[in-house]
């Protein structure tokens, strides 16, 4: 380690001496990158620097690690940069870079051609990296249908502390199937934040969708979705993790029918956070070389399935802060706020066999028993009918199709029975204190303690999900 620091004072000391030196400097920031992708698994193909007195050359070709049970070897990334670094440059615009890079990065191997990735970077004297990456408009047509892009472009900005933000954009995405149906999206737009040194690697994800529209299918109806958004929140401190989720969208539409303004928000806290990076520690020394793809996503699994109890461990809580659903026939409305009560006995996050920890079915049945919380949900009455008439009249079906009278559409004698019948059971579920109503809208109340589940202060069975000696199944 220390003359690794050494190694780089000194560089720094002569690029700072000439332009030559940048261009030293330049060089043994690739080894340290190409260093950095090796120790994490990635095969380094080709590597070469022509350096010059301030304009150098730099190439790289990586690969993922092989598979050996694969027919084929994977794709690899070619980068090519032609680098600037001198007088001309640092005389121009202010604050000036140390160093610019142009140049391309190919995927070659792929299946099919893709276009190049064409690059431009700028890096600072107080070692910010600025980076740049766009792809020309393409047009790809196979047996599977068309794709087109345009106007996809990303920037990257890693300062020396390590907190990079990557933002980018796609202005259209066009996806034709053989029998013409289009997925067509348009305006999306991202923004990722890094969280160094804390649990989780990022501290921020932002998706805004301008507009997605599906055409219908025989079995799938037309989908509409216009101004959405979604952010994904992370912060930590030495002892737990918080999350929180929100989601908008102003317009949204299914087979016609409106469902929005639609928005979400939630947050899960209390996530332990020395188990979660002692989990990401675990995966980080995965010995990548000695696992083809397969056996790391089998023991992956593995390790996270055995991290649950450590990272559960405590008192998380999860809050349903805000749901509102606009149907054609109303808003649907929940608020819900859950958690689990403590743990015992304490699981250390640290041990070094986590494989000891439950699993499966005793896992589930360990986690159901210590959750608590209580939900509200609201809804209009003549929804709720709508849903229980749908629930019977696909019960109609199945009986129908099981004597050979198949049908799409049920009778118009049988469809008013069965509607009769939707009523019927809704007036029930009010009179027996399920459910309340208030000025055409229906409410029910849930609560879950030691005593066990309660909804509008009524006792009720466990679901078969919720039900810690029914683990679930597979569908």
């Amino acid at each position: 380690m220390r003359r690794l620091i050494v190694a780089a004072l000194l560089v720094v000391a002569v690029a700072a001496a000439s332009p030559a030196g940048v261009g030293l400097y330049l060089k043994y920031r690739q080894q340290a990158l190409l260093s950095g992708l090796a120790e994490r698994g990635y095969r380094i193909l080709d590597a070469d620097y022509q350096w010059g007195w301030s304009r150098s050359a730099a190439r790289a070709e990586i690969a993922p690690q092989a598979d050996r049970t694969a027919a084929t070897p994977p794709s690899r990334l070619r980068i090519d940069l032609r680098l600037q670094h001198g007088p001309r440059l640092w005389l121009g615009a202010r604050p000036a870079p140390l160093a610019q890079a142009q140049g391309r990065a190919r995927l070659l191997g792929a299946e099919r051609a893709l276009p190049p990735l064409v690059l431009n970077a700028r890096l600072f004297p107080d070692g910010l990296l600025q980076l740049q990456a766009r792809t020309p408009d393409v047009t790809y047509s196979g047996a599977v249908g068309q794709v087109q892009l345009a106007a996809v472009e990303g920037q990257l900005r890693w300062p020396s502390d390590g907190r990079w933000l990557a933002r980018g954009s796609l202005a259209s995405l066009t996806a034709t199937a053989p029998d013409g149906r289009q997925l067509r999206l348009g305006d999306l737009a991202w923004r990722v934040q890094a969280a160094p040194a804390a649990a989780l690697p990022v501290s921020r994800v932002e998706l805004e969708l301008g507009s997605l529209r599906l055409d219908a299918a025989a079995d799938q109806p037309a989908l509409v979705v216009a101004d959405a958004g979604l952010r994904l929140t992370a912060a930590s401190d030495a002892a737990t993790v918080r999350l929180g989720a929100r989601g908008d969208a102003q317009a949204l539409e299914i087979d016609r029918a409106p469902y929005a303004p639609s928005r979400l928000k939630l947050s899960v806290a209390g996530v332990d956070a020395p188990a979660l990076r002692a989990l990401r520690t675990r995966l980080a020394r995965l010995d990548r070389h000695a696992l083809s793809p397969s056996q790391q996503g089998w023991v992956t699994g593995r390790l996270l399935m055995a991290a649950w109890p450590a990272l559960l461990a405590g008192a998380p809580t999860a809050e349903l802060e805000d749901l509102v659903l606009t149907t054609p026939l109303g808003d649907v409305t929940a608020e819900a706020a859950l958690r689990l009560a403590p743990g015992s006995p304490a699981v250390d996050a640290t041990a070094a066999a986590p494989a000891a920890m439950p699993q499966g079915a005793d896992l589930w049945a360990a986690l159901a028993e210590r959750l608590r919380g209580s939900a509200s949900l609201s809804a209009p009455q003549a929804l709720v009918v709508a849903l229980v008439a749908q629930r019977q009249a696909e019960r109609v079906r199945r009986e129908l199709a099981l004597r050979g009278e198949a049908t799409a559409a049920l009778p118009p004698t049988l469809a008013a029975d069965v509607e009769a019948a939707a009523q019927a059971a809704t007036a029930r579920l009010l009179r027996d204190g399920w459910l309340t109503a208030d000025g055409g809208r229906l409410h029910a109340r849930l609560h879950l303690d030691d005593a066990g589940l309660s909804v509008n202060g009524r006792p009720a069975a466990l679901p078969g999900w919720l039900d810690p000696h029914t683990p679930p199944t597979a569908p």
